[in-house]
């Protein structure tokens, strides 16, 4: 199957295909605003930030890689790497202990059957199901648990059927709670978040299908389809954008990268993230522990 193909078949696994929205209707959690809820913080207007080198420092690697979600997982996947890299900043810079890489599997169940109510694995979820979900039950990571084995992504494993069936792993997972979610729903919203170490789970029907990277490492927008993204940086000076990771492996997109941007990657313009921004929720303060005034220079 050619590229092309293969991600309009991905396309079909975003979400469950229900009319127009592909089964995704974008919702809204009722919490604050990013900028509501910490009003006093740099806003991080005329700069630059990007938070992915935290989590390449934890995991000893040069470039960060994109994972290859291999069902309609893509929720869980960008809630799981900005939950990842969270956890590698408050690492870093409060000396906690570093668990492992977040099982996606178990918060793709928990957003689409626990928090959503459906019966399969089979389809999309909202991201304020899985917001909601390692908000309230928390995460696991990838072990070999007693209950279940995490240690390799294997999309079959997201179908738990009851998850009260796993009382070992609930008690495991409350211990890595989510303490603050807030809504992103502007740009200015965006840098404040991304300046103060929070990165945001992003859900939009801007699509980049076959798109390629221009030599800046941007790319344009070509198609509309339903997909959710990790949001890992922002530029607000010169040619603004944000630094948007996908979940389709290294592969999906041409074009050179700049810098340290990792392969799996697009920067975006700010023009087209505006219009992006559906449904954005910034993740912060891991397991209540992470001040969101830490300072990055």
């Amino acid at each position: 199957m050619i590229r092309r193909s293969f991600l309009k078949a991905a396309v079909r696994y975003v979400f469950n295909i229900k009319g127009k929205h592909f089964g995704y209707i974008p919702s809204k959690m009722d919490v604050p605003t990013f900028q509501e809820t910490f009003p006093r913080v740099d806003d991080g207007k005329g700069g630059a930030v990007v938070l992915h080198p935290y989590l390449e420092r934890i995991l000893g690697i040069r470039k960060l890689y994109a994972h290859e979600q291999r069902g309609g997982d893509c929720v869980s996947q960008a809630t799981s790497l900005c939950t990842d890299i969270t956890a590698a900043i408050q690492v870093a810079l409060l000396n906690q202990r570093w668990n492992g890489k977040i099982a996606t599997e178990w918060v793709h169940w928990g957003g689409r059957c626990t928090i959503g109510g459906e019966t399969d694995i089979d389809g999309g979820t909202y991201i304020s199901n899985a917001a909601e979900f390692i908000n309230e039950y928390g995460v696991v990571f990838r072990r070999n648990y007693k209950e279940k084995d995490f240690r390799n992504y294997n999309y079959k494993n997201s179908d738990l059927d009851n998850i009260q069936n796993y009382p070992n792993l609930l008690k495991q997972a409350k211990k890595h709670t989510m303490g603050t979610l807030t809504k992103v729903e502007t740009w200015d919203e965006l840098c404040a978040a991304i300046r103060n170490l929070a990165p945001i789970v992003l859900g939009s029907s801007t699509g980049f299908v076959g798109a390629k990277r221009d030599k800046e490492g941007f790319a344009q927008p070509n198609e509309e389809w339903w997909h959710a993204w990790s949001i890992i940086g922002y530029k607000d000076s010169g040619r603004k954008g944000a630094l948007l990771m996908n979940s389709w492996g290294d592969n999906w997109i041409s074009g050179p990268t700049v810098g340290n941007q990792p392969k799996g990657a697009i920067w975006v313009d700010k023009s087209t993230i505006e219009r992006m921004i559906v449904e954005a929720y910034a993740l912060s303060d891991y397991v209540g522990t992470l001040p969101l005034n830490i300072r990055l220079y």
